[in-house]
Order: C-alpha cells, then structure tokens, then sequence
C-alpha cells in the first residue's frame, strides 16, 4: 500500500532581506529587487529541499502529498521597517508565490501525478498583520485547502489526518528553549501540554504535533508520551533583531522535515543546511 506523504516547512520570511527570496521580484513602484548574495544561496538550498522531497515521494510512491506552510511565510515586520523590501500586499503576495510554486515545481517534476494539497498556517502578527490578514489573503490566491469550520483558507491551528494518523500543526509553540544545554527541553514540555490538554477534555491526543517560530530543530522522542512533537527548523537567517537578542554568534540551520505514513504508522526524518557567507573572518596579517 503506498504512503501518505506530509511536508512541513515554515518561518520562511519572504519579503525579508535575510528570508526566502526568488530570484527576482518586481516592486509596486515599477523597480525590481534581486536578492542579496547571501539570500541567493538560502533560494539554493530551499530548491535542493524540495529535490530531496521530489525524490521520497518517488521512491515511496506516495498516494498524496501535503504541503504546509507553518507561518510567517512572509514578512512585515511592524517592528521594523528597515528589515523588509516592502510592506505592499501585492508584492508580499508575489513573493510568497514565487516561494510556493519553486516547492511545487520540484514535486510535479518528481511526481507529476500525485495530488498535492496545500495547507496555509498563520503566523505571528507582527510579521503577516492582525488575524493573519497577509496569510489569509495568499492563502486565497493559492486555493489552499479550507478550514470550513472557521470559514478561513487559513489556518490557526490545524488537525491533519493522514493515512490514520492525526498532525496536529500550529506556528506558535507552547514552550520555548533556546540554549544549547536545554536542547530538546521544550518540545518535551509541548508533548506534555498537548497530551494533558486532551485528556482532561476526554480526547485521545494526536500522534504528532509541530510546531514553528524558533526557528530551531526540537523533538521529545517517541516513546515518551503518545505524542510526539517537533519542533521545525525555520528558513530565515540571522537578522539585526536575532543578532541584538544574542544570536550572532550562532550559525542555526535552515530546513524542513517530511512524515510518511503507512498501515497506520508513520517515519520521519529532517533535512537541513548550513548557509555559506553567514560568518565573516578578519586575519591578521
């Protein structure tokens, strides 16, 4: 019997000068901008996941492919609005469908057959506006799969059930660790949280859970609690922001992770890459 193939990838910041940036992209002015030497070696990587992922669905035979983009798939920035090209919504929109169709590209190249199915997660309003309005509104433009409760193309939290299999999938995390000696601390509190929550509401938790805005790998293991959770690698490198937080002199992976289920069980594994130029070195001569 063939897999169901799932795909998690997020904090893609496009529309930021250190996230996701194809290869050119036209301003509501008339002008156009091209991604920085650094941006143009994360698009490299991003095209190679989604090569990688190409080659799963293939070699597995794969009945469906889901795609979710966990949040912040672009960038605002109401902190600052030196750290985006632009706020207009129509190039936000462009941006993340430059990003979209790169992923899709690979697949149907791959796997030309197989039904994909998109799914759009909100993420954090100061990067996609109140409620997610930026999110939604691609979302749309992408014919994403609905949340028809909420009547949205875009979701807060969602429950993806695959094969037999339920993903729980949201952008904020309920637990935070962000030092090397705490590593894997916080999706083990998430586990937790998620199974407690369920049970005292007499529902059975989900197998997985996943969860973005780190921007950092996590997972609490397998056999601690029936749920899993991963906590997912972002896409956006070292910003003016990240940097006064403490983040400069770490070097933190971009990637994304796959789950394919089968009879009702389901593997799993992550992908990542290290991003060449992020670290400059002076010598003394």
């Amino acid at each position: 019997m063939a897999g169901y193939l799932t795909i998690l990838t997020g904090d893609h910041h496009g529309g930021s000068y250190f996230g996701l940036c194809p290869p050119k992209v036209e301003l509501e002015d008339g002008g156009e901008y091209r991604p920085s030497k650094i941006q143009r070696e994360l698009w490299k990587c991003w095209l190679d996941f989604w090569s990688e992922m190409g080659k799963v669905a293939k070699e597995n035979s794969v009945t469906a492919i889901n795609l979710v983009f966990g949040g912040d798939l672009v960038d605002m920035n109401w902190h600052d609005a030196g750290a985006v090209l632009t706020r207009h919504p129509t190039t936000l929109k462009s941006i993340a469908a430059g990003i979209v169709d790169a992923a899709l590209g690979k697949l149907r190249e791959a796997v030309p057959k197989t039904p994909v199915y998109l799914f759009v997660i909100r993420g954090t309003p100061a990067h996609v506006g109140r409620k997610g309005a930026i999110e939604e509104a691609i979302a749309e433009d992408l014919s994403a799969e609905q949340d028809t409760q909420n009547k949205t193309h875009s979701w807060y939290t969602l429950n993806l059930i695959t094969g037999g299999i339920t993903i729980n999938v949201q952008h904020h995390p309920e637990a935070a660790s962000f030092r090397e000696h705490t590593d894997g601390g916080a999706a083990r509190t998430i586990a937790n949280e998620v199974c407690v929550s369920h049970w005292r509401n007499g529902q059975k938790p989900p197998a997985i859970a996943a969860r973005f805005h780190a921007h950092r790998w996590q997972e609490s293991g397998r056999n601690n609690l029936p749920c899993q959770v991963f906590c997912c690698w972002g896409w956006q490198l070292a910003t003016a922001f990240s940097r006064r937080k403490g983040a400069g002199a770490k070097i933190l992976p971009v990637g994304g992770m796959y789950i394919l289920v089968e009879n009702g069980r389901y593997t799993y594994d992550e992908i990542h890459y290290i991003v060449k130029g992020q670290a400059s070195t002076w010598r003394q001569k």
